[in-house]
């Protein structure tokens, strides 16, 4: 550098500089010294924090600006109270809902039709902790309601269930119902499981038709919350799970 002082040091490797100008200045007027370069910091934990808080203030009911009034068939209604912007971050759904000018925009309490409370429940969980619970008896309506507010995540998360249950006695009632609700990628692996244990799909399904109410999914009742509906498809029961709606170590992880 001239007159004596010191030279620039060199910037150590693999850091991310930026300049410290203006927005919309790309280089510095005649006469006046370039802007210094600075060193952007990135908190990795910082998103994961905020939605913590964001999910306390959630749970204590504070800042929420909507409340989803959920009801399913005759299974009592339930409000769930949320914050629109991390209902949207979730959901394209819920996105659209919010900020296209459809009525529910300026609407603080939401009406919900089509999908069970416990189900909207855990989809709104899943919104603010990127975590959710699956088992045998609640995959199958989680799954929907996934699919119902296009949450993709969740939706793979109950796929890759699906699939590690899939046995001769229930491959092809998945198959059914992947087809039915247009989840390609476990149809196809539903598919494949039938054509690769043909013999013992065929012979599972023949006693199935003998003896039609054998192998029905038992109904996991808690005297504190409604049961989830019985639609399970035809054949769709993963033999030697636990009974309860969401058997311990179930917990499956998405990514927002």
């Amino acid at each position: 550098m001239r007159g004596g002082g010191p030279s620039n040091p060199r910037l150590p490797p693999m850091q991310v500089w930026r300049c410290c100008a203006a927005p919309g200045l790309s280089k510095a007027p005649a006469g006046v010294a370039p802007p210094a370069l600075c060193p952007l910091y990135t908190l990795e934990e910082h998103t994961k924090q905020a939605f913590g808080i964001m999910n306390q203030l959630r749970l204590s009911q504070q800042l929420c600006d909507v409340t989803l009034r959920v009801r399913y068939q005759d299974a009592p209604p339930a409000d769930f109270q949320a914050h629109k912007v991390v209902l949207a971050s979730s959901s394209p759904v819920f996105k659209a809902m919010f900020t296209t000018g459809l009525r529910e925009q300026a609407m603080e309490v939401v009406p919900i039709e089509g999908i069970h409370p416990r189900v909207m429940e855990r989809l709104i969980e899943f919104a603010y902790t990127a975590s959710i619970s699956v088992g045998e008896k609640c995959v199958v309506h989680v799954m929907n309601g996934a699919v119902m507010y296009q949450i993709d995540s969740v939706v793979k998360a109950c796929c890759d269930f699906l699939v590690q249950q899939l046995d001769p006695s229930n491959a092809i009632g998945i198959a059914n119902f992947a087809e039915q609700i247009g989840c390609t990628e476990l149809h196809q692996r539903a598919r494949e499981y039938i054509y690769m244990n043909f013999g013992e799909v065929s012979g599972a399904a023949g006693r199935h038709r003998a003896t039609p109410r054998a192998g029905a999914p038992r109904r996991a009742r808690a005297p504190r919350d409604p049961p989830f509906p019985q639609a399970w498809p035809r054949g769709l029961t993963a033999s030697g799970l636990p009974p309860s709606c969401c058997p311990p170590g179930a917990l499956l992880s998405g990514s927002g």
